[in-house]
């Protein structure tokens, strides 16, 4: 992934989890479809979409003793597997997954 797409891909999952946009995660398709049109809209809801499935395959929300910790353990499980990665992506998954397992 060159730097280009991972920007973009940075936003589109900023776009679509609700990221700066609102206190809680608001994920919306739609808003990613609006942003980039049908066809490169489809393409990043998919790559989207993969990496939310692998960040949610931790089990951090059954074993952490706390919230941090379960935000942590997930987080760091997702980087090990996703080293390429903007940070952010990461950060990102992390909001959401520690907001639905509050």
């Amino acid at each position: 992934m060159n730097n280009l797409q991972s920007q973009q891909l940075v936003e589109a999952i900023q776009i679509w989890s609700g990221r700066y946009m609102s206190p809680m995660p608001s994920r919306s398709e739609q808003r990613v479809l609006q942003k980039y049109g049908v066809e490169k809209g489809i393409q990043l809801m998919k790559e989207i979409k993969q990496l939310e499935d692998d960040f949610y395959a931790s089990d951090a929300h059954i074993t952490a003793a706390s919230l941090q910790e379960m935000h942590v353990q997930a987080l760091e499980a997702f980087r090990n597997k996703h080293t390429h990665l903007d940070v952010e992506i990461g950060n990102i998954l992390a909001w959401c997954y520690t907001y639905d397992y509050k």
